[in-house]
Parts: structure tokens; sequence; C-alpha cells
């Protein structure tokens, strides 16, 4: 998973880059079984086939990635909670087709924001980022999942965050300029964490 190479979600880079939906089934991959059929819409980066994996790696990976609860992850793939323990407890290694196809979906999203090594999505899933026009949480948990407004959403996540670890940069510099040490994410929490078991 971390082997694959960046994809750029803008619809302006290059065609190399995109991603794109493919209804052409890699040959070194075996998807029939998956689905029952090769008519199936799968996300791929252009020339990169998707690894198979398994059931519970595929909804653990998106329920990391994407910083969901179980009840957010029930959500987006649109299946009770029950169904969801389920899944997470079964050895199967299929799902019903249209289930499947959203859950390769949903997998393939949250292995390409991954590799893009911008940390986690869930501090922007839930309000519009931008000029994006809804949260990225309702559309994964829409009935047809719109790819284009999806990759916008992302895109417009992705823009926020390079923008605020900029900021962030130059704001560690002018301080070290001035003589102060800049302080760790864990450093600030176990200094607060003291103050919290001394009271």
């Amino acid at each position: 998973m971390n082997n694959l190479p960046q994809s750029d979600y803008t619809s302006n880079q290059s065609t190399a880059n995109m991603l794109f939906i493919s209804k052409t089934i890699s040959p070194s991959v075996d998807n029939t079984s998956r689905t029952g059929g090769s008519n199936v819409v799968y996300l791929f980066d252009k020339d990169t086939s998707t690894e198979i994996k398994s059931i519970c790696e595929q909804l653990a990976a998106i329920q990391k990635v994407l910083g969901l609860n179980r009840l957010a992850l029930a959500s987006v793939l649109q299946v009770s909670r029950p169904t969801l323990y389920e899944w997470l407890n079964s050895k199967k290694s299929t799902l019903h087709k249209k289930n499947q196809e959203r859950l390769d979906s949903l997998y393939e999203i949250s292995k390409k924001w991954k590799c893009k090594n911008l940390g986690l999505v869930n501090g922007y899933l839930h309000k519009p980022i931008g000029a994006a026009q809804h949260s990225l949480f309702s559309l994964l948990k829409s009935d047809e999942l719109n790819i284009s407004e999806i990759n916008k959403s992302l895109t417009e996540i992705e823009t926020f965050i390079t923008k605020k670890q900029k900021k962030d940069k130059l704001h560690e510099a002018l301080l070290l300029q001035h003589g102060f040490e800049p302080v760790s994410q864990e450093k600030i929490q176990n200094n607060l964490d003291d103050l919290f078991f001394r009271n």
C-alpha cells in the first residue's frame, strides 16, 4: 500500500497521474472472483493494477485513513452496524456484488490519500473545504459515489493542508529567529498530562 505512486486528484493535472474510472480489468488481477463479472467500475491509477485485500484489511484501511468510527464507516458503506460487525468478524472473501464494488472504491480512495502523506482526513470530513460545495463525508455516504466530486473535495483538502503546513513552517522559522525553541505536540501533550494529574 505504501509503495504505490502518488496520484493527483485535480482534474487539470496530466492524464498520466490522474485518478480515473476504468472499466477495464487488469489482466494481472482476477477481479471476476470478487464481483462475479468484468463490467464493474474500479478506481485505478493509469497502468497500475490494484492488489487484492481481505474484507477486514479494506475496512481497517478505510476506517483508519478517513478517521471514521464504526457508525460513520457503516454509513459510508450504506449498511447497518450489525452488518458491518458481521463483515469485520467474517472470514468470507467476497461480498454481494454491489457491496463489494462500494468497498473496493472506498478502499482505493483511502489508499490514494494515504500515498500523499498528508495525515488522516478525519479533521476535514464534516464540512466543505475551500470551493467544495459539499463535505467529503456527505459525498462518501451518498447513494452513488460521485468520483468527480470526491476528487474535487480531496483536492481542496489537500490544498488547505499544504497551505497550513507552509504557514506552520514559516511560523516555526520566525520563532527560531527570535530564539524560541519549537515544541513538539508530544511534549505539549505530556505537559498537559502533568498539569492534569497534579490537580
